[in-house]
């Protein structure tokens, strides 16, 4: 089978290019911690977001969902125009002073962990109870902080 320049040309330029997100920790000396300045990386330009942790609106077009658990070094998101949520974790962070301050890398993955949908929450009326698959992310965060490794 011989493949045209001009298809395999038109396949490379459909196939899609994975988000991702830099999220920037800015700390002043006295703790106080800003994440508003971190960038979404789309296969259409770059937006400024705030990478804080929970869920909140972005100036990303056509996102209509944008979550961060940090604790859990992961996230979501969702565009208007798709009816699934496509997941975020992180595979990065480097530590910066003043402490506290950081930067971190968050790749777009399959969604590996996932919420009961409210139907099936906890219902007393039918006896059911909530349940929660938590995984780790598929890739550990290397903590890069600068100082030479030994």
């Amino acid at each position: 089978m011989r493949f045209e320049v001009v298809t395999l040309i038109a396949a490379l330029a459909t196939t899609s290019v994975a988000d991702l997100l830099w999220a920037v920790v800015e700390c002043d000396w006295n703790g106080n911690c800003n994440r508003a300045h971190s960038t979404f990386y789309t296969s259409y330009g770059s937006y400024t977001v705030d990478a804080s942790d929970g869920c909140r609106g972005t100036s990303v077009p056509g996102m209509t969902e944008f979550c961060l658990d940090w604790s859990r070094s992961r996230g979501h998101f969702k565009y208007s125009h798709q009816s699934f949520k496509r997941c975020l974790v992180m595979t990065g962070i480097t530590t910066l002073n003043p402490p506290g301050s950081s930067t971190s890398s968050w790749e777009e993955r399959a969604c590996t962990w996932r919420l009961p949908a409210p139907e099936e929450a906890s219902n007393p009326a039918n006896g059911t109870a909530e349940a929660t698959v938590s995984v780790v992310a598929e890739d550990p965060v290397p903590v890069a902080t600068g100082a030479p490794q030994q």
